[in-house]
């Protein structure tokens, strides 16, 4: 039986700039987006997100555009 993977449309806001993909694979991370479209900043450490290398920081903004709490996603 051949497993067929959901693919997804994401839409996000990178350095003030709206990103739109299409047919992102559920397996991609945001660490290989940031890093295969140049933001090597971010780096790879453990690989399981326990040592803090691959954290991003996540800004949300409501309705009227004030921003929301932060978060660290890894």
């Amino acid at each position: 039986m051949v497993t067929v993977e959901a693919q997804r449309d994401l839409t996000f806001s990178l350095n003030h700039s709206t990103i739109c993909l299409s047919g992102v694979s559920p397996n991609q991370t945001l660490l290989e987006y940031l890093r295969l479209t140049g933001y090597v900043g971010t780096k790879e450490g453990c690989g399981d997100g326990d040592c803090g290398a691959c954290t991003v920081v996540l800004i949300g903004a409501d309705e009227q555009g004030k921003p929301q709490p932060t978060q660290y996603p890894n």
